[in-house]
């Protein structure tokens, strides 16, 4: 299966975001006809069976990250089972993998239809290709998602030609399936009727993408152990294989400049720590010398990277592979729980982050800033 490498589809959807979606974004008659429906939403935005949904932020607050879930996980038996099946692709790293399997599995619940994810070719997956659904990536570090690729339905799908795999073109290059800003989707078997995109995508992020408490804990001592809660900025500095897809790389003074802005109007002049999430710590002493003064915090001051490429991945050890994951996710939670982050978007990391995160308000993006509100409308 061929894939657009990933600065051919962000042109792409510039040309399509500046032509389709702009264009087509709701009136205002549109999005006031369903403040009606507001309340609704919010109360059936969770599992309709869970009590404490009337007290709970549309989508989550950021923090509640590092609690155990108060929402179900998804009813992934739950779906009719002598209809097409879907097999979702794990293909990428793990952030462009689980966009896509996000995707994948609204738009499953969405059709009613049963799915399942096959790592058996996945470049993330270097533990079990054949019993990944037990063994492999997702079940290492997250609890399953969808059914087994030997459940029985699955089994019967296969036998009956009834298996179908989804596609990049269908589900990112399709606006529909996108999820696009201020647009509305219902899923009628979860109850969620007439729900904005971005609070949908929020919602289902949270009852699919579920880390296991062990790594939910270790993930969250550490940035306890650092000394943040919430009052901090993140930096998300995407390099290592980035460099092969010819990417212009932001400066660490931008980076910089950027945090000085946003100290000024949301940290009442006062500089808050820094946690810095890099596949590069070769930034870590630029920044450090650029301003001495501030508190840089990161990973990179307990395990040293040059730049993360997928490809090698095959080469390491499963001990190697648990630091690797232990770090990213130390990193993504810091991403998601800062009060401000400054990253770019050519990395799937941002867009992973985003949906993690609160509002819209408090993400900045350095390489789109004079589009940045199309970017994040298009997501």
């Amino acid at each position: 299966m061929r894939y657009l490498p990933q600065k051919v589809a962000i042109a792409i959807l510039l040309t399509i975001s500046s032509v389709v979606f702009l264009s087509q974004t709701p009136s205002d008659g549109d999005l006031a006809s369903s403040l009606e429906n507001q309340e609704r939403r919010r109360l059936s935005a969770f599992d309709p069976k869970t009590v404490l949904r009337k007290n709970r932020q549309l989508g989550g607050h950021a923090k509640t990250w590092c609690e155990e879930s108060l929402e179900a996980p998804l009813p992934y038996e739950n779906c009719n089972a002598d209809d097409i099946v879907y097999r979702i692709p794990l293909f990428g790293g793990m952030t462009n993998a689980l966009k896509f399997v996000l995707l994948g599995t609204i738009l499953a619940f969405e059709e009613n239809r049963c799915f399942f994810v096959d790592e058996g070719e996945a470049e993330l997956n270097t533990f079990d290709k054949k019993y990944y659904h037990d063994g492999g990536f997702i079940q290492r570090y997250f609890e399953k998602i969808g059914l087994s690729n030997e459940h029985p339905i699955v089994r019967k799908a296969y036998d009956e030609n009834r298996l179908r795999s989804l596609t990049f073109k269908e589900l990112w290059m399709d606006l529909r399936a996108r999820r696009r800003y201020s647009e509305f989707s219902t899923i009628k078997s979860l109850d969620y009727i007439d729900i904005e995109n971005y609070e949908l995508k929020k919602i289902m992020m949270r009852r699919m993408w579920r880390p296991k408490p062990e790594v939910r804990e270790r993930t969250c001592q550490a940035l306890q152990d650092y000394g943040l809660h919430d009052n901090f900025i993140s930096f998300s500095v995407r390099r290592g294989d980035k460099s092969m897809e010819k990417f212009d790389f932001i400066t660490m003074q931008d980076y910089v400049a950027s945090a000085e802005e946003a100290i000024e109007k949301r940290f009442n002049g006062v500089v808050p720590p820094v946690f810095v999430a890099t596949d590069d710590c070769s930034v870590l002493p630029t920044l450090r010398i650029v301003r001495p003064d501030w508190r840089f915090v990161s990973e990179c001051d307990k395990a040293k990277q040059e730049g993360f490429a997928l490809s090698a991945m095959n080469r390491w050890s499963h001990e190697e592979t648990d630091a690797h994951f232990g770090k990213f996710f130390i990193e993504l939670y810091a991403m998601a729980l800062s009060k401000y982050f400054i990253g770019v978007a050519y990395t799937n990391v941002a867009w992973w982050a985003f949906f993690m995160r609160n509002d819209r308000d408090s993400f900045k993006l350095l390489d789109f800033r004079d589009r940045e509100e199309e970017i994040l409308g298009a997501w």
